[in-house]
């Protein structure tokens, strides 16, 4: 992380003067150090770029200072690619150089681990099998839906009276309902990210009509992890909450 003491030099002393911050430093550091850059950086990094109140002079010393950072490395997270419409054309020409891990979901184990026993003293007597497969079977294993829906159950069960420690299947449905509406502004953001064709697709699956799985647009979608083929092989939605977010908000 860069601190400007004073405005920012002009760009062409910029990079300059980057290099010249990040071999101080790195030199200096005993231990390597992990920068994270969330996403809503990268956004109002844009916005700035877009409305001319800052530029993306950052990209250009992210792209070229990873040998003279040595002990210092950028984690750069977010949940757009680097060609969402978002983010503009010059990320992916400025990070060329970047490598770039995508997250899936959680294997089964772990997403029955965080639905079950979020923490050490989370009653074991909340969900029983039934209301397990339900729930990781409709968020595809995605730990922010787990934990969504989770805790609409949890809300459930503490606001009824008597207070109650097992989910019930009309719990589940309705913190389920629940979820995809609290979701909204996850699934919204994906949502801009996906072209027209893309859309099209996903609405059409989200409606239970018949896709071809051998197209650009549906190889595109699975290698994104959001729809996949069944042992059947008919497509489907990795994370079905989403297909009902499709249909309440986006038909």
């Amino acid at each position: 992380m860069i601190l400007w003491l004073r405005s920012p030099p002009d760009s062409a002393r910029r990079a300059a003067n980057d290099h010249a911050v990040a071999g101080i430093w790195s030199k200096r550091l005993e231990r390597t150090v992990l920068r994270a850059c969330d996403e809503l950086l990268q956004l109002r990094l844009q916005d700035g770029a877009n409305e001319g109140w800052a530029d993306l002079t950052f990209l250009d010393f992210v792209r070229a200072a990873g040998d003279p950072l040595r002990r210092i490395r950028l984690l750069l997270v977010s949940a757009h690619q680097l060609t969402s419409p978002l983010l503009g054309p010059k990320w992916p020409d400025r990070l060329i150089s970047a490598y770039p891990c995508h997250l899936g979901p959680l294997p089964r184990d772990d997403a029955e681990q965080l639905l079950r026993k979020p923490a050490h003293y989370f009653p074991d007597t909340v969900f029983d099998d039934a209301a397990v497969a339900t729930v990781l079977a409709q968020t595809g294993g995605h730990p922010y839906l787990i934990q969504l829906v989770g805790n609409e159950v949890v809300k459930r069960l503490n606001s009824s009276t008597p207070r109650r420690t097992i989910a019930t299947p009309h719990d589940i449905d309705r913190a389920l309902d629940s979820a995809t509406a609290l979701a909204r502004g996850l699934f919204s953001d994906l949502w801009q990210d996906f072209g027209d064709t893309d859309r099209t697709l996903l609405r059409t699956l989200a409606d239970d009509q018949p896709i071809d799985p051998n197209t650009s647009t549906f190889r595109s979608l699975r290698d994104q992890s959001f729809v996949e083929l069944h042992d059947d092989g008919m497509p489907a939605f990795v994370f079905p909450l989403f297909a009902r977010w499709i249909r309440d908000y986006q038909s």
